[in-house]
């Protein structure tokens, strides 16, 4: 009778059965979905399970445990969440048209609400499985005339070494030997980066921090959200007041550096606060790490430069651009470097020696925001300056005072110089200030735009923080955004563009 359920006549019974639950439950928001994959393993009817990875953070590390995990904000139900996680561990694209319904929701220990999607995924050859060893050991069978046994039912039957004759150890879970289902361990693969790098000794003893991270393409920022530390080890102040701030490495730690609030008083504090970065571009992903350290209030504990609680590293190449990813990751001590040789090398520097090393060999500017319109109607070019972004810092308290000046050149009698107002002690700066050039479309293709960000010194020449050229004669994004921008009437452009070093010098 076993294989009736995977005719096409026991599928039919099945959605008819879970129909309503399934219509009830899908949209019905959860903390997590898994997939109960229904298959074929030789002939013999089974369900697929993993053993996840002991390098995990959390309690589930090394769990029994069907496909799955957190719903993600861009999944759009419980369904999508079941079979995006199937992939992502497994390697397993599961058509949403094998899905059957939904089951009734259970409780981890945790007391989050996880839902159950049944789906038959037919034949299964182990050989052909590619599971992620950074999330799972290994991928089991369980024949279902095993699962039906009563002394195999119940939370404890993958637990340990069971009493009965028919049951053999597989690594550290337990199958059934007739027939023979081989489990699958997971492939060879390239070592990848963890995504939390660091030493693991004392890592579970630190606690663990639960954030998510979206990579929006469309507005160029990266999204962070601080969700929630569980377990942290007090600091020998004694005080857990904490925050969560975020650096981009490499780059000036003052420039991309964001904190959330302080929440008091608690070793499980829970901010759920985003930390924005604009100006984040694809080659930022590719090549640039977020570092989260959990820190306590330096108000509050009145010494400065202590080491953070915990800290962990996340390599910005691997999240999937539009995405939200979640993870929930064990925090590390901190790796310090060797001290510098001169104080001008320390400034902006990161705490790692590899990553110390290319961002002297290149230090960041900054850069800017800029949108291009030319108006038909006043016949003429509208530059906005939008904002600025990780602008390296000039003053002694590592921070600058920046405002921005435009020069069209060369000047041919009307006014072409322009400067926005200042913004104090930051280094992420938001103008929102728009200035006018008057010429016909054809005059102005001929000219050269100097955007040039600088720091306010009050009583002293200003500081120079960076330069941008645009004109037609410009290379790459530059002759780009002149070029489209005079080539259309009444469409605004806004584009990123990074700030050069070396002052750009022009005659009029």
């Amino acid at each position: 009778m076993l294989p009736d359920c995977l005719s096409a006549e026991g599928e039919q019974r099945c959605r008819r059965l879970l129909a309503g639950a399934t219509a009830r439950l899908r949209a019905r928001p959860a903390a997590a979905a898994v997939l109960v994959p229904l298959c074929s393993v030789r002939g013999v009817p089974a369900l697929l399970y993993t053993l996840r990875s002991s390098r995990l953070a959390g309690r589930h590390k090394g769990d029994v445990s069907f496909p799955g995990g957190k719903c993600d904000p861009a999944d759009r139900d419980v369904v999508h969440t079941a079979l995006r996680e199937t992939q992502e561990e497994l390697g397993m694209a599961v058509p949403e048209e094998q899905v059957w319904g939904v089951l009734r929701p259970v409780h981890d220990r945790e007391k989050a609400t996880v839902v159950p999607v049944l789906a038959g995924v037919g034949p299964v050859d182990p050989q052909s499985l590619r599971p992620n060893p950074e999330e799972v050991d290994e991928v089991f069978a369980l024949p279902l005339a095993h699962l039906l046994q009563e002394q195999n039912q119940g939370p404890d039957c993958l637990l340990g070494p069971s009493t009965t004759p028919s049951v053999m150890p597989v690594g550290p879970v337990w199958v059934d030997p007739r027939p023979p289902v081989t489990p699958v361990r997971s492939a060879p693969q390239p070592q990848l980066d963890p995504e939390p790098e660091g030493d693991s000794d004392d890592s579970t003893a630190l606690g663990t921090l639960e954030f998510t991270l979206l990579f929006d393409t469309d507005n160029c920022t990266l999204h962070c959200t601080a969700h929630r530390a569980k377990g942290l080890k007090p600091p020998a102040s004694g005080s857990m007041d904490t925050f969560v701030k975020a650096n981009l490495l490499p780059g000036a730690s003052k420039a991309s550096q964001l904190r959330t609030r302080t929440v008091r008083g608690t070793r499980g504090p829970v901010w759920e606060e985003t930390l924005t970065y604009h100006g984040f571009t694809l080659q930022d992903a590719r090549r640039k790490t977020l570092r989260l350290c959990v820190c306590e209030d330096p108000w509050l504990r009145r010494r400065r430069r202590a080491p953070p609680l915990g800290e962990l590293r996340v390599p910005l190449r691997k999240l999937v651009p539009n995405r939200a990813r979640s993870f929930d990751v064990c925090l590390e001590r901190r790796r310090l470097t060797k001290r510098p040789k001169s104080l001008d090398t320390a400034r902006g520097m990161s705490l790692y020696e590899q990553e110390v090393e290319a961002e002297l060999a290149s230090e960041e500017r900054g850069r800017v925001l800029l949108s291009l319109c030319y108006s038909s109607q006043r016949g003429g070019l509208l530059v906005g300056v939008l904002r600025c972004a990780h602008l390296a810092p000039m003053d002694a308290n590592g921070y600058s005072d920046p405002f921005v000046r435009l020069f069209l050149h060369p000047n041919t009698g009307r006014k072409s110089k322009y400067k926005t107002s200042v913004r104090k002690k930051t280094l992420n700066p938001e103008f929102n200030e728009e200035f006018f050039y008057a010429g016909p479309r054809e005059e102005l293709a001929q000219k050269t735009l100097l955007v040039s960000v600088w720091d306010y010194d009050l009583g002293t020449a200003d500081d120079f923080i960076g330069g941008v050229q645009l004109s037609s004669r410009a290379g790459g994004e530059r002759q780009q955004h002149w070029r489209e921008c005079l080539g259309h009437s009444d469409r605004r452009l806004e584009l990123w563009h990074p700030l050069d070093g070396a002052p750009l010098q022009l005659s009029d």
